[in-house]
This record gives C-alpha cells, sequence and structure tokens, in this order.
C-alpha cells in the first residue's frame, strides 16, 4: 500500500484497471497524472475510448474516476474492455450550456439518463442549449436527440421531465395576485 502511494504523488502515475476481457483477469495499468487529468477534462465517465497496450490500441468504456475526498487528486481510473457488440450499461450526463444568457428561470429536474446500448452507441453527455428556449418549454428525455435513438434502451420513462423554464414575470405576477 505504501509503495503504491508513493507511486501516486512521487512519480505522478495514477494506477488503473482493465476488466472485462473475455475471461481474463482484470489488467492493471499506470498513466501519467497529467494525461489523465487531461484525459478527464475532455470525456465523463462513461464515455468510449481507446487507450494503448503493449502498442496497440484497445477500446474501453471509462468506467470510474477516483479521487481523494480531501485533496481531490486522482487516486485510480476503471476501464472496461469492449468491442463494437459488447451490450452495456451506462448513464447519460445532461449539461446545460448557456444557462447564464436565459433571461427566464431554468429548473433541471434531471441530470442522467441510465440506458443500455450497444457499445459502439456510447453516448455519454448530452448537451442542452437553454439559451435559446422560451419561457415555457418543458423538455422531457424524448426531446434530447442523442437519447431519443432506437438503439438506445432506456432505463426510465422517454417522458421524464429534464427541465422547465419558467416566465420571472409571470411568476412575479401569480405571487402578487
Amino acid at each position: 500500500k505504501g509503495a503504491i502511494r508513493a507511486g501516486r504523488g512521487e512519480l505522478g502515475i495514477v494506477p488503473g484497471s482493465i476488466y472485462g476481457e473475455q475471461g481474463a483477469p482484470s489488467r492493471l495499468i499506470s498513466i501519467a497524472a497529467g494525461e489523465a487529468e487531461r484525459m478527464l477534462r475532455a470525456v465523463n465517465v462513461g464515455a468510449r475510448l481507446e487507450i494503448m497496450l503493449g502498442g496497440q490500441p484497445r477500446a474501453v468504456l471509462l468506467r470510474d474516476a477516483m479521487r481523494d475526498p480531501v485533496s481531490g487528486a486522482l487516486q485510480n481510473l476503471g476501464f472496461q474492455a469492449v468491442t463494437d457488440d459488447t451490450r452495456i450499461s451506462s448513464t447519460a450526463r445532461i449539461v446545460l450550456v448557456d444557462q447564464g444568457k436565459q433571461t427566464a428561470s431554468v429548473t433541471q429536474t434531471l441530470f442522467e439518463v441510465p440506458y443500455t446500448a450497444l457499445a459502439k452507441d456510447v453516448v455519454d453527455t448530452v448537451y442542452v442549449n437553454v439559451a435559446s428556449l422560451p419561457a415555457g418549454t418543458r423538455l422531457t428525455v424524448a426531446d434530447l436527440e442523442p437519447l431519443a435513438d432506437e438503439k438506445l434502451e432506456l432505463g426510465i420513462a422517454p417522458d421524464s421531465l429534464v427541465l422547465k423554464i419558467l416566465d420571472n414575470r409571470r411568476q412575479a405576477q401569480q405571487r402578487e395576485a
């Protein structure tokens, strides 16, 4: 345990593991901490990526990124080896974009959508630009184009509310009445 901690801190290495390779045991890997942090800025947990193993590209899903709860330092990464036809269960994050440009009140009620799909059809993040949505908008899972794909088997009802946009003036009038 002490050697692993020393390797993380002094050498700038993040340990990881790849599991799910056709009956093979998990494979332990090491990733340079800077490279791991850059990867996590570019993709979210649940994303499909290719990593190089022994000079060969390997398709994987990023399944876990553990951080120290106090320092926030990256401690471990977990990957699942996949092929295009591997059936996986995952979640897609819903991220609101340009929320500060929306003059009405935006209330997000759903932040992740669970689903099952083939690894080649993975959706890790759905971006919703709320700046151009009018007051009174009620957005459901079915309204999110990447999640409306027939290739995804949703783990939540398509009519589940993702967000609503309320007209601030109408709310003020209702409170005054």
